[in-house]
């Protein structure tokens, strides 16, 4: 965050664009908090680096001058199937899962099938969470 606003300079903005969102409890956030704490009890740390979430950056960018606008375009339903997401996992589109060694990933995933299957039942029957579009601009005017 220093380094956007040592590059962007005084009168520049930063934008970040959230393409899915999640409002509320989503099923999704529930398998990736499951499978984040499985490999935590291993000793292994599955969260992001840097900033992890709006409750770590506002304060921060606040403290460096920044003035701070959400802007919410849309909100819709993100259809799924919990197979689809199991897919996901396994292809490690998600970053935090790329540094992950394949044998304890593997666990992890065995792990997360299980515990989807017992929490949810059907793999194949489409799901919905509800997520959305938001931008937030943080401007350094100073």
């Amino acid at each position: 965050l220093h380094e956007f606003k040592r590059v962007l300079g005084t009168g520049g903005s930063y934008v970040n664009v959230k393409t899915w969102d999640p409002v509320g409890v989503t099923i999704r956030g529930q398998m990736r908090g499951y499978w984040r704490r499985w490999l935590g009890e291993r000793g292994v740390d599955a969260n992001l680096t840097g900033v992890r979430s709006k409750e770590d950056s506002v304060p921060e960018l606040q403290s460096l001058g920044a003035r701070l606008t959400e802007m919410e375009v849309v909100r819709y339903p993100l259809s799924f199937t919990l197979r689809e997401e199991l897919e996901r996992f396994a292809s490690r589109a998600y970053s935090d899962a790329w540094e992950i060694p394949d044998a304890i990933f593997d666990a992890s995933l065995e792990a997360l099938r299980s515990w989807v299957d017992h929490e949810y039942g059907d793999l194949d029957q489409p799901r919905a969470d509800e997520v959305r579009f938001a931008i937030d601009v943080a401007r350094f005017e100073g």
